[in-house]
C-alpha cells in the first residue's frame, strides 16, 4: 500500500509539471511610481510560494506568489515607514500580496501570465507578460493604486500607476 501512496504521488507531480523552489534571496519585486516632481523605486522581498512552468506544457503552467510588503525598501526608513502605515499599505492588516495564474500563454516575446493579484485585500485580474531564461523569469506591468484601495485619491503628490517588475529565479 505505501508503494502505491508513492507512485501516486510521483506522478501526481509528473503531471502537474516540474515544480520550481523560488530561491528567495535572489528573487524580488521592483516598483517605481511618480511622487512630487520626481519618482520614486524601491524593493519588496520573501518572495515565497510555488511555480510549475514547464514551456511544453503551458495548459499545465501555475504560478501562486506571495511577496511581504513589509519588506518594502525606498531607501528612505521613514518614508518606507509611512508606506507600511494604514495611509497606504496596511502591512498589520495586509500581510501578503499574492498572484495567482489561471492561464499561461506564448506569446510574440515570451509568455504572459493571467491571473489574480490579490493586494491590499483587492483581487483583480492582470496580465503579466515574462520572460524565462537560467532559471529566471521576469515580467513587468502597470496596476493602478487606487485599483486596490492604496493611499489618498486625487493628490498631486503620488502618483496612481506604479510600474512593477517581478524578478523570480528559482532553483
Amino acid at each position: 500500500m505505501k508503494h502505491i501512496i508513492i507512485l501516486a504521488f510521483l506522478f501526481a507531480q509528473i503531471s502537474l509539471g516540474f515544480t520550481q523552489t523560488i530561491n528567495t534571496q535572489k528573487s524580488k519585486i521592483t516598483f517605481e511610481v511618480s511622487m512630487g516632481l520626481g519618482s520614486v523605486d524601491g524593493t519588496m522581498q520573501n518572495m515565497a510560494g510555488t511555480i510549475s512552468f514547464d514551456s511544453t506544457k503551458l495548459e499545465q503552467a501555475q504560478f501562486n506568489v506571495c511577496i511581504q510588503p513589509a519588506t518594502i525598501n525606498t531607501d528612505n526608513k521613514k518614508r518606507d515607514k509611512h508606506l507600511q502605515s494604514e495611509d497606504f499599505l496596511e502591512v498589520e492588516t495586509f500581510s501578503t500580496t499574492c498572484f495567482q495564474s489561471s492561464k499561461v500563454i506564448k506569446t510574440e516575446t515570451g509568455y504572459k501570465a493571467i491571473g489574480k493579484l490579490t493586494l491590499h485585500g483587492v483581487t483583480r485580474e492582470v496580465e503579466l507578460p515574462f520572460t524565462f531564461s537560467n532559471n529566471r523569469f521576469e515580467g513587468t506591468l502597470k496596476i493602478n493604486r487606487l485599483d486596490y484601495g492604496i493611499g489618498p485619491k486625487g493628490t498631486f503628490f503620488v502618483g496612481d500607476e506604479v510600474e512593477v517588475k517581478v524578478v523570480c529565479v528559482v532553483k
